[in-house]
């Protein structure tokens, strides 16, 4: 029998007894009511406080069965849920507003209508964490006051390829569920990511790519969709959040044995998506679909001892010191390319500055570019006298003797 026809089948009995409940107290008002019409031909009186009394036996029955519907009502707020229960019995769901609750008979039960959010396996100020090498207990006065200890996985071992074999086995079975199909088939598609990732240079070099056990917290939010279904399958909120939180477990149990914890945690959103399946899946083929709605699960980064914390800041700040380094290399390289083509392009524009000059010298002129560049040598002589030290070009002795020539042509002008 698939699911769909065992809710039709749950629903059916609900319906059923529902009616039989209705039909129930509607024949105990009708014979209520005709014991009313038999009463009211009974009257009696009495004395009291020096007055006479007359009453009707009928009348009084009649009211004091109203005054029993009067205090039958109960009210139910805007953000509520609530379900009737029978001797203990959960019989149907009520809506916001004002309802009849047979007194004494029946009871009304509460509970709210928004999302609920759960955190597992606790909030993050009641986790309990024992002391190094002890073992993990959580002490009786502290397990009263709410306290738990954390939840832990084992991950698995680097550079281990995720086999893709059974999944691939359940995918051809000819009797499998369309919905499940969808699901193994999302798990494949996970599982051939991973592998891509886990063979990838950069997370091989991660500090967290090793085997190691750490605290996998997580959120859950859930919300009540039938409060008489949620009744008859946890009974209350904790226990609905054990339930989740086994299943959920189970689950990281399986999945990160089989990965390091720095590919889990490039995966989070993934993995919380499964997980939210995983409940949802559980809870729905095994006891219907518990009355509750599976909104979101958020897997929470996961918790390092101290030591470990300690070690990746160290990890951290030495990449960092590492990237800061190369980044001022790099600038001061770039400075000083900038400021070398900076004065190569100076010295080519004086260059060829000159150049042109000397160029115009010699057509003015009418004189060689040796005749030229000798004039020019003087008359920095001239203008410094303590000059000593002359450097010639790459043409060697000609160059040299010609600036000569004209340097001494200079000298004898200016002895005369």
């Amino acid at each position: 029998m698939g699911k769909k026809e065992s809710l039709l089948k749950a629903l059916k009995g609900f319906w059923l007894a529902l009616k039989g409940f209705w039909l129930a107290m509607g024949i105990i008002c009708l014979i209520l009511f005709s014991a009313d019409i038999w009463l009211s031909g009974y009257s009696n009186s009495t004395t009291f406080l020096g007055a006479e009394w007359k009453w009707n036996w009928g009348l009084a029955a009649f009211l004091a069965q109203l005054f029993y519907v009067v205090v039958s009502f109960r009210i139910v707020g805007p953000t509520e849920l609530g379900a009737v229960l029978f001797f203990g019995k959960p019989l149907y769901n009520v809506k916001s507003g004002l309802n009849l609750v047979p007194f004494l008979v029946c009871r009304l039960v509460k509970n709210t209508r928004n999302i609920i959010e759960i955190e597992l396996p606790t909030r993050p100020e009641l986790i309990f964490r024992s002391e190094l090498e002890k073992e993990e207990v959580v002490p009786k006065d502290l397990l009263d006051n709410g306290y738990k200890p954390p939840i832990r996985v084992q991950f698995g071992a680097p550079g281990i390829e995720l086999s893709t074999k059974e999944l691939e086995s359940q995918l051809n079975d000819p009797n499998i569920m369309e919905d499940e199909r969808k699901r193994l088939e999302r798990i494949k598609k996970l599982y051939e990511t991973l592998n891509r990732f886990i063979a990838n240079e950069n997370i091989q070099n991660d500090p967290l790519n090793v085997r190691m056990t750490a605290e996998t917290p997580l959120t859950v939010r859930l919300k009540i969709k039938s409060l008489v279904r949620f009744l008859i399958t946890f009974d209350s909120l904790e226990k609905a959040k054990g339930q989740i939180q086994d299943i959920a477990v189970a689950m990281l149990n399986r999945e990160f044995s089989k990965i390091t914890p720095a590919v889990a945690q490039a995966h989070l959103g993934t993995f919380s998506e499964l997980i939210k399946e995983e409940i949802a899946e559980r809870i729905e083929s095994n006891k219907g679909d518990g009355g509750i709605e599976i909104v979101t699960v958020l897997l929470r980064p996961f918790g390092y001892s101290h030591k470990l914390n300690a070690s990746l800041q160290s990890f951290a700040e030495a990449r960092a010191k590492k990237r800061a380094t190369v980044i001022d290399a790099e600038a001061q390289k770039e400075k000083d390319t900038l400021e070398g083509e900076g004065k190569g392009a100076a010295e080519k524009a004086i260059i060829d500055g000159r150049t042109e000059g000397f160029k115009g010298m010699m057509e003015k002129l009418g004189v060689s570019a040796q005749e030229v560049l000798g004039a020019e040598i003087a008359r920095e002589f001239a203008v410094n006298p303590g000059q000593k030290t002359v450097i010639v070009g790459q043409k060697g002795f000609a160059d040299v003797l010609g600036i000569a020539a004209a340097i001494g042509e200079t000298f004898k002008e200016g002895g005369k």
